[in-house]
């Protein structure tokens, strides 16, 4: 009996890679004991030999898998976009704002956890990828109807400027744009994602 595992026990030699390091040493401590309790068989006791190959057993039962290699630096970056917007003007509704903060906090949780699979990890990233994009903006104050032309020719206001034809238009102000750049950052951290998801499929295959 004590042959027969200690062969089995060899034959992994080699292909033993994708264990733990600790189980993989504990494995060969248990082989080179079993072997000399073998060479010794024949000064040994029989509860020795079976001693040693309940051992060896042991070992071989104890070999553990080495946690999958995941990555989160998809995850990451998004996270870190997330998390540099604010809404304290108000300029998403609170609902789509609400979501938003709850798939950042779920990324947040999966970010923070070391079992973390990467099927959990590209679920977080798809999940707060689609909030980001999700944002409604609240709605605009209508804008000021511009004063119907006169028949009158326009002359020099109180300041002295002209009432031309620009009278009824407004000025374009940071609050205007912000929205336009809302979207873009948005539609950037949406792309980098989607990106860096591809360049680690690609390179999954390449391996």
């Amino acid at each position: 009996v004590l042959a027969t595992v200690i062969d089995v026990a060899k034959s992994l030699e080699g292909r033993l890679d994708g264990f733990t390091d600790d189980s993989v040493a504990a494995l060969a401590d248990e082989l080179a004991k079993a072997e000399i309790a073998l060479a010794n068989a024949p000064t040994s006791t029989q509860a020795e030999v079976d001693a040693a190959a309940a051992a060896l057993r042991a070992a071989l039962d104890g070999l553990t898998v080495k946690p999958a290699v995941v990555d989160k630096a998809v995850l990451e970056e998004v996270a870190a976009g997330v998390t540099a917007l604010s809404n304290a003007d108000g300029l998403f509704t609170a609902v789509s704002w609400a979501a938003l903060e709850a798939a950042l906090a779920d990324a947040v949780a999966v970010l923070d956890d070391a079992s973390a699979t990467q099927s959990e990890i590209d679920a977080a990233v798809t999940a707060l990828t689609a909030a980001l994009l999700a944002l409604e903006l609240t709605e605009a104050e209508p804008e000021p109807t511009a004063p119907e032309p006169s028949d009158t020719e326009p002359g020099p206001t109180a300041s002295g400027a002209s009432t031309g034809d620009d009278s009824g238009k407004l000025p374009v102000t940071g609050s205007n744009a912000f929205p336009v750049i809302g979207a873009g950052l948005a539609l950037l951290l949406v792309g980098a994602a989607l990106i860096a998801t591809r360049r680690r499929a690609r390179a999954g295959l390449e391996q």
